[in-house]
């Protein structure tokens, strides 16, 4: 047995005892709290104040203790409703005793039913102590202390081991007691002051219930004291319980709940309402249909009635007993998610009986098929006590039959009113054509993103992922600005959409909330595959813009941000996928790069994709005038040696008509690449063609600083990707440096030879990791794990490292980009060791002989 608190020794000590009386709670007891009635804290402070209801009371002051760990914290609970003599108290211990139902003529509907709501206190404290002052003006306590029944051997408890006394005690030992709890002072002023009401500041009722007649005030009092708590009680939330205490318990203009000072207001939503519907007035649903199955499975109509008495209206439906209140509110912007998941529920159905909200972690009340749109702005307060006969031992939940199944087809049919009501509003805001034509429509699409941004800014809560933030330091100015937009000029909250380079591994799209633009990502290999022309651009912002709508939508419906985002990331690999299996391989482009030298544009594209596989970000352009596109090396700025940073080239491809393949001066024109390297401020600038004619050709490329390349050298560079993977950028930059094919065709050679030189993994190595580890279909893979079991093979605990991995994964996708591929630590594989081996020798067939050749047994 537990030693008992300072509290409980003093209470047993003094007075003298008046009666002894003995419960049998054993079976019942242990079956109760087996079964998790009471397993949250909330579910203690809703009983306690619930029988302060049922007392009568008009004033209900609730303490919990800044600091619950140190072991004489005492949570207490103090009301001036009806008290309890002898007798009173003895049957406040009978479990399962409806004897509150017997009080003649109840100024008040009877929360209380079952006896036992006492007993949730048993997982907040091991010691509870009632302490009464009754009509009789005698002082009385009885102390418990659960550790007795605790220590109790059995399924049953032996009532004669602990019995409980009523003890009679005068002002004066209640002092005594009291100077024990932190608190003892200030209970002893309330007291004195004969438990004085205080009124909230304002009071609104949803549930549209007429008060109960105005209780006078007596001068009786009950204390409920808790001590000795447990572990659940030292964890008591002092925000969570006000805030149930604000939301599901009887707050009416004739009792006051006081937590710790503070006077609690009815729950409320301070958000404007789109539409309201109060039942007996304006809600115009007047039949339900309703499956009954208590007889041959069949349709019945049921009646609905409306009655409007100016002041508290009501409706009635057959088959439920009584008067049913309340209203439907649907609200301009979402009430659920940010702040209110932290404060608890705000929208859903809330169902008052007797005045008690029996629902407020069930929201749904059980219903399924609730559009989420909807329900994020919907808010029904209802309030039927005809239901009260059909309430569970855990008072949250109504058993189930046929008065339950109508009251839920009710609900059901006002949800869908709502939801009517919502989708006529939405379709009421989209655009007749002459708004689209003439740019007046600008500001509905962008509702999602305002009132998801809004809402994160205010509650901190972290952006979405398709978010980037710009601003540095100044949060607070950008937020200033975007709540000024929202108000006052919603159409430019995305203030320019269009596509820039992001690299080809990150995602396809991004907003930029300190600037507002919607980007596009260049280099993502959907992106580059289908942007050949201005059209086609266009039409690809437009289809990022939808999905990236279109997310802010389901965020502000209440899809959950990890679902999103997991969502987001299978999209861009979905559109990654779709591009690899789109596009050519290598060993295609490599054959195409010479097949296509009488097709001039043929060869542009042709030389745009054998630059994007050597790693490069490119950006083709169409327009007239303009090279054929822009590469970019993904290196990062160095400022401390700039020769070793990022830097860029334009590039064009000549084609040609004559036999021998090759284009002439004139018709390279190094010149007027000169001027397009500088209008698009690049570094460097490279012609590809099947050759060259030589003479004036390397004078004019040398003077515009113009580097000529056959495309067979480019086709060998594509192949030397595929053997070591992606090529060293910063030794790259050094063919930049040459104006004559032929020393460029020396260059590439060179490089070619001194790459291969250095540490790397073949692709023949790489697949035989594949088989040996066991790979036998489609599979993915880390690069540590094929780093490490090619180390364990070799022995050499250096290499290959996960880089070189990587690397090797790059230069087989190059040849079998819709087999494999590999995104940062990631290897995907679509096919079988067996099968990429096949599949990789088709694809050498395709190589030209004079390729062939040069790479002898580099596969």
């Amino acid at each position: 047995m537990g030693v008992a608190s300072t509290t409980l020794g003093a209470v047993r000590a003094a007075g003298h005892e008046e009666k002894v009386f003995r419960i049998s709670m054993g079976s019942r007891f242990l079956e109760l709290f087996s079964e998790n009635l009471y397993s949250s804290p909330n579910k203690a402070f809703e009983e306690l104040v619930a029988n302060s209801w049922d007392a009568e009371a008009t004033a209900v002051y609730i303490s919990i203790p800044d600091d619950l760990s140190t072991p004489d914290a005492a949570v207490w609970v103090l009301d001036n409703g009806i008290s309890m003599d002898a007798d009173g108290l003895e049957t406040l211990w009978k479990i399962t005793s409806p004897h509150k139902r017997k009080i003649v003529n109840p100024k008040r509907p009877q929360i209380g039913k079952f006896g036992i709501g006492k007993l949730a206190t048993y997982i907040l404290a091991s010691e509870i102590t009632f302490i009464c002052k009754a009509s009789d003006g005698r002082i009385r306590t009885v102390p418990f202390d659960y550790r007795d029944i605790d220590d109790t051997e059995g399924e049953v408890w032996d009532p004669d081991k602990v019995p409980l006394s009523v003890r009679v005690i005068s002002e004066t030992e209640l002092t005594e007691i009291l100077s024990t709890v932190e608190a003892g002072p200030k209970i002893l002023g309330l007291i004195s002051d004969k438990v004085p009401v205080r009124k909230p500041d304002s009071y609104n009722d949803e549930f549209h219930h007429p008060d109960p007649p105005p209780i006078e005030a007596s001068d009786t009092w009950t204390l409920v004291l808790l001590t000795s708590l447990r572990e659940v009680g030292r964890s008591i939330q002092r925000g969570r319980i006000r805030r149930m205490l604000r939301s599901a318990l009887p707050l009416t203009s004739d009792v006051s709940i006081i937590l710790n000072d503070e006077v609690l207001e009815p729950s409320k939503i301070d958000a404007e309402a789109k539409s309201t519907w109060v039942l007996g007035t304006n809600l115009d649903i007047d039949e339900l249909e309703v499956d009954d199955v208590d007889s041959e499975p069949r349709k019945d109509s049921v009646k609905v009635q409306q009655f409007d008495d100016g002041l508290h209206p009501y409706i009635t439906i057959d088959g439920i007993k009584g008067r049913i209140s309340g209203q439907i509110t649907l609200y301009d912007s979402r009430i659920s998610g940010g702040k209110s998941e932290s404060l608890g529920a705000s929208n859903g159905f809330f169902v008052n009986i007797l005045g008690r909200v029996i629902n407020t972690d069930n929201t749904d009340f059980g219903l399924e098929n609730l559009s989420h749109s909807t329900w994020s702005q919907f808010r029904a307060t209802i309030r039927a006590d005809g239901l009260d006969s059909y309430l569970g031992v855990e008072r949250d939940g109504l058993r189930e039959s046929r008065t339950v199944r109508i009251f839920k087809k009710f609900l059901m049919a006002t949800f869908n009113k709502a939801r009517t009501a919502l989708n006529e509003s939405r379709a009421a805001e989209w655009p007749r054509a002459g708004d689209v034509l003439d740019g007046s429509w600008k500001s509905i699409p962008m509702k999602p993103l305002a009132e998801v941004v809004l809402e994160r800014l205010e509650a901190s809560i972290g952006l979405p992922s398709s978010f980037e933030w710009t601003g540095g330091n100044h949060f607070d100015e950008v937020r200033d600005q975007w709540t000024e937009a929202v108000k006052e000029n919603p159409g430019e909250l995305i203030s320019k959409v269009k596509s820039m380079q992001f690299g080809q591994q990150l995602p396809f799209s991004k907003y930029d909330l300190s600037s507002r633009e919607f980007l596009v990502n260049e280099g993502h290999p959907y992106f580059v595959g289908r942007s050949g022309t201005v059209e086609e651009r266009l039409v690809l912002q437009d289809f990022a813009l939808v999905n990236f709508l279109t997310e802010l939508y389901l965020i502000r419906n209440n899809v959950d941000s990890v679902t999103l985002d997991e969502g987001r990331a299978f999209r861009d690999e979905l559109l990654r996928i779709l591009a690899q299996l789109e596009c050519r391989t290598g060993a295609q482009i490599t054959n195409m790069l010479q097949e296509s030298r009488s097709n001039p544009t043929g060869l542009e594209v042709i030389v745009g994709e054998a630059l994007n596989y050597l790693g490069f970000n490119v950006k083709p352009l169409a327009s007239r005038g303009d090279p054929d596109g822009i590469a970019v090396a993904p290196l990062t700025p160095n400022i401390e040696d700039p020769g070793k940073g990022s830097y860029s080239f334009s590039y064009d491809a000549k084609s040609t008509i004559k036999e021998n393949g090759r284009v002439s001066n004139e018709h390279v024109r190094p010149g007027t690449l000169k001027r397009h390297r500088k209008e698009h401020g690049a570094d460097h600038t490279l012609v590809v063609a099947p050759d060259f004619e030589l003479g004036a050709l390397q004078a004019e490329c040398q003077n515009n600083k113009v580097t000529p390349m056959r495309s067979e050298d480019l086709g060998h560079l594509l192949v030397l990707s595929a053997v070591s993977g992606t090529i060293d950028f910063i030794e790259f930059r050094g063919v930049f440096n040459l104006y004559d094919p032929d020393e460029v065709h020396t260059w590439v050679e060179n490089f070619v030879s001194s790459s291969k030189a250095k540490p790397h993994i073949s692709v023949g190595q790489l697949i035989r990791a594949f088989e040996e580890i066991g790979i036998e279909g489609p599979d993915e893979l880390e690069t540590s794990v094929i780093a490490d079991r090619m180390r364990s093979q070799s022995g050499n605990d250096r290499f290959p490292t996960e880089i070189h991995i990587r690397r090797a994964v790059e230069g087989l996708g190059v040849f079998l980009p819709s087999i494999v591929r590999n995104n940062n630590k990631q290897v995907y594989l679509s096919a079988s060791p067996k099968d990429i081996r096949r599949a990789l020798l088709d694809q050498l067939q395709l190589l030209p002989e004079s390729i062939q050749k040069r790479i002898g047994s580099d596969f």
